[in-house]
């Protein structure tokens, strides 16, 4: 019972509440770097709701919808009676897996938030300087990619296996569109061909000097 409150708990308070925050979002609400005023707080969750909002876009820019995803995840296996097994692989998976991805969204192109929020955050942004420096942009890709690949190890139950599925996913759409082409071809290749029409060409005018001939 007291997992199965938690879990209500958190799955209302640390993901509903915290995903609404976050969608409505307004710059100009008051929080840690805006002052308002007295003006009333837009955000759906009211003052609490922008600050929040704003300290988690700040720090992790897009990832923070990763936060209440975690939260609703944890949540939902409490509701259900679940223990979480290896928790410390999974929380040092999951962390793993935020920082890198932050990581990789600030080593892309450079695009904001609301106009001032770099989309990796600031986590990301100190995080691409650092591989920046050691490795430059390519060593940098690299090596961000296989954190994010060893923390879907440690966060889920991730396989190399998976990715087959996946990638054979789009062939169920394109599979029968070749077939249908290949059969249209092999159906276009196996009709008889009409034969060239015979061009009779007419007989030569005699000259001049075959008429005068006797």
């Amino acid at each position: 019972r007291l997992m199965e409150a938690s879990g209500v708990l958190f799955l209302l308070l640390g993901g509903l509440a915290t995903c609404l925050s976050l969608v409505s979002y307004h710059p100009d609400d008051t929080s840690w770097n805006t002052v308002s005023g007295g003006a009333h707080a837009r955000n759906l969750i009211g003052p609490a709701g922008a600050y929040l909002s704003d300290l988690l876009y700040q720090l992790l820019g897009v990832l923070s919808f990763a936060v209440p995803a975690i939260v609703i995840l944890v949540a939902w296996r409490w509701l259900r009676g679940r223990a979480i097994p290896s928790r410390l692989a999974k929380t040092c998976g999951t962390l793993l897996f935020v920082s890198s991805a932050a990581a990789l969204l600030s080593l892309g192109p450079p695009w904001r938030l609301f106009g001032a929020v770099p989309a990796g955050g600031l986590v990301g942004t100190v995080l691409a300087e650092y591989l920046l420096a050691g490795f430059n942009l390519t060593g940098a890709f690299i090596v961000a990619c296989s954190a994010l690949l060893v923390s879907l190890y440690l966060a889920t139950g991730f396989r190399i296996g998976h990715l087959t599925g996946l990638l054979a996913a789009p062939l169920i759409v394109v599979r029968p569109v070749a077939e249908g082409w290949t059969a249209w071809r092999a159906r276009r290749r196996a009709r008889p061909r009409r034969p060239a029409p015979v061009r009779v060409e007419p007989a030569p005018e005699p000259s001049v000097a075959e008429e005068a001939a006797p």
